[in-house]
Protein backbone atom coordinates (compact mmCIF):
# COMPACT_ATOMS: atom_id res chain seq x y z
CA UNK A 1 0.00 0.00 0.00
CA UNK A 2 1.01 3.37 -0.47
CA UNK A 3 3.32 4.78 2.48
CA UNK A 4 1.24 8.39 2.79
CA UNK A 5 -2.12 5.89 3.35
CA UNK A 6 -0.62 4.29 6.50
CA UNK A 7 1.41 5.03 9.26
CA UNK A 8 4.99 6.28 9.67
CA UNK A 9 4.28 8.53 6.45
CA UNK A 10 5.86 11.75 7.59
CA UNK A 11 8.57 10.13 8.98
CA UNK A 12 9.33 8.08 5.64
CA UNK A 13 8.45 11.84 3.42
CA UNK A 14 11.53 13.18 5.74
CA UNK A 15 13.82 10.73 5.63
CA UNK A 16 12.96 8.47 2.11
CA UNK A 17 15.96 6.48 2.55
CA UNK A 18 14.84 4.61 5.69
CA UNK A 19 13.83 1.29 5.97
CA UNK A 20 11.41 0.01 8.32
CA UNK A 21 10.63 -3.83 8.76
CA UNK A 22 8.50 -5.24 10.97
CA UNK A 23 9.61 -7.71 13.53
CA UNK A 24 6.67 -8.64 14.98
CA UNK A 25 2.90 -7.11 15.92
CA UNK A 26 0.91 -7.33 19.18
CA UNK A 27 -2.53 -6.20 18.87
CA UNK A 28 -4.47 -5.55 21.96
CA UNK A 29 -7.89 -4.46 20.14
CA UNK A 30 -8.46 -3.29 16.82
CA UNK A 31 -7.11 0.16 18.06
CA UNK A 32 -3.96 -0.84 19.77
CA UNK A 33 -1.00 -2.17 17.59
CA UNK A 34 2.24 -2.48 19.27
CA UNK A 35 4.67 -3.60 16.67
CA UNK A 36 8.47 -3.88 17.16
CA UNK A 37 10.39 -2.31 14.44
CA UNK A 38 14.34 -2.53 12.36
CA UNK A 39 15.11 0.76 11.48
CA UNK A 40 18.36 0.94 9.01
CA UNK A 41 19.43 3.09 6.45
CA UNK A 42 20.93 7.01 5.78
CA UNK A 43 19.21 9.25 8.51
CA UNK A 44 19.12 7.48 11.94
CA UNK A 45 20.27 10.79 13.00
CA UNK A 46 17.14 12.12 15.81
CA UNK A 47 15.20 8.97 14.57
CA UNK A 48 13.38 8.76 17.98
CA UNK A 49 12.58 12.49 17.86
CA UNK A 50 11.64 12.27 14.69
CA UNK A 51 9.17 9.18 15.31
CA UNK A 52 7.91 10.91 18.73
CA UNK A 53 6.90 14.01 16.71
CA UNK A 54 5.12 11.55 13.96
CA UNK A 55 1.48 11.70 14.79
CA UNK A 56 0.64 8.09 13.45
CA UNK A 57 2.54 7.15 16.77
CA UNK A 58 1.50 7.45 20.23
CA UNK A 59 4.23 6.11 22.12
CA UNK A 60 7.95 5.37 21.35
CA UNK A 61 10.70 3.17 23.19
CA UNK A 62 14.06 2.50 21.52
CA UNK A 63 15.17 -0.62 22.51
CA UNK A 64 18.68 -0.92 21.18
CA UNK A 65 21.17 0.67 18.48
CA UNK A 66 24.29 0.16 16.43
CA UNK A 67 25.97 2.48 14.14
CA UNK A 68 23.73 1.26 11.21
CA UNK A 69 20.27 0.08 12.64
CA UNK A 70 17.56 0.85 15.37
CA UNK A 71 15.10 -1.66 16.94
CA UNK A 72 12.12 -0.09 18.37
CA UNK A 73 8.95 -0.68 20.06
CA UNK A 74 6.11 1.61 18.98
CA UNK A 75 2.64 2.03 19.67
CA UNK A 76 0.99 3.12 16.86
CA UNK A 77 -2.28 5.43 16.46
CA UNK A 78 -5.38 5.15 14.44
CA UNK A 79 -3.72 4.76 10.96
CA UNK A 80 -2.64 1.61 12.03
CA UNK A 81 -6.32 0.40 12.32
CA UNK A 82 -6.48 -2.15 9.40
CA UNK A 83 -3.74 -4.54 11.07
CA UNK A 84 -5.32 -4.62 14.53
CA UNK A 85 -8.29 -5.54 12.55
CA UNK A 86 -6.94 -8.07 10.62
CA UNK A 87 -5.29 -9.58 13.44
CA UNK A 88 -8.32 -9.65 15.97
CA UNK A 89 -11.51 -9.97 13.40
CA UNK A 90 -9.61 -12.62 11.44
CA UNK A 91 -7.28 -14.54 13.36
CA UNK A 92 -4.70 -12.75 10.96
CA UNK A 93 -0.84 -13.18 11.39
CA UNK A 94 1.33 -10.35 10.46
CA UNK A 95 4.41 -12.39 8.80
CA UNK A 96 6.62 -9.63 7.46
CA UNK A 97 5.89 -5.98 6.96
CA UNK A 98 8.35 -3.35 5.58
CA UNK A 99 8.37 0.17 4.18
CA UNK A 100 10.90 1.37 1.51
CA UNK A 101 10.58 3.40 -1.50
CA UNK A 102 7.11 4.90 -0.54
CA UNK A 103 5.57 1.98 0.60
CA UNK A 104 4.35 -0.43 2.57
CA UNK A 105 4.10 -4.51 1.67
CA UNK A 106 2.48 -6.54 4.41
CA UNK A 107 2.38 -10.33 4.36
CA UNK A 108 -0.32 -11.79 6.36
CA UNK A 109 -1.41 -15.35 7.32
CA UNK A 110 -5.04 -16.16 7.51
CA UNK A 111 -4.77 -19.15 9.05
CA UNK A 112 -8.86 -19.66 9.16
CA UNK A 113 -9.03 -19.05 5.46
CA UNK A 114 -10.14 -21.19 2.29
CA UNK A 115 -12.17 -22.04 -0.66
CA UNK A 116 -16.02 -19.90 0.23
CA UNK A 117 -13.81 -18.17 3.15
CA UNK A 118 -11.59 -16.59 0.81
CA UNK A 119 -14.09 -14.69 -0.77
CA UNK A 120 -15.74 -13.87 2.45
CA UNK A 121 -12.17 -12.28 3.41
CA UNK A 122 -12.00 -10.27 0.18
CA UNK A 123 -15.27 -8.32 0.56
CA UNK A 124 -14.24 -7.85 4.24
CA UNK A 125 -10.89 -6.52 3.39
CA UNK A 126 -12.45 -4.06 0.87
CA UNK A 127 -14.81 -2.96 3.22
CA UNK A 128 -11.59 -2.75 5.98
CA UNK A 129 -10.02 -0.31 3.25
CA UNK A 130 -12.69 1.47 2.43
CA UNK A 131 -13.31 2.33 6.47
CA UNK A 132 -9.51 3.18 6.85
CA UNK A 133 -9.13 5.05 3.72
CA UNK A 134 -6.05 2.29 2.51
CA UNK A 135 -5.63 0.91 -1.10
CA UNK A 136 -4.54 -2.11 -0.67
CA UNK A 137 -4.51 -5.43 -3.02
CA UNK A 138 -4.46 -9.19 -1.98
CA UNK A 139 -2.75 -12.27 -3.07
CA UNK A 140 -3.44 -15.78 -2.34
CA UNK A 141 -0.39 -17.66 -1.82
CA UNK A 142 -2.13 -20.86 -2.31
CA UNK A 143 -3.80 -22.07 -5.59
CA UNK A 144 -6.78 -24.49 -3.91
CA UNK A 145 -9.31 -21.27 -3.42
CA UNK A 146 -12.36 -22.58 -4.94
Amino acid sequence: MPAEQFVLRETLTRRPKLKFEIDRVVAHDTARVIPFVWVSGEGLEDLTALLDANPSVKNVELLTETDEERFYRLEWADEAQIIGRMVIEFDASVQQAFAADEEWTLHVLFLECSGPQYKVLLRNMDSISTSTGCTMSMMPVMSDLD
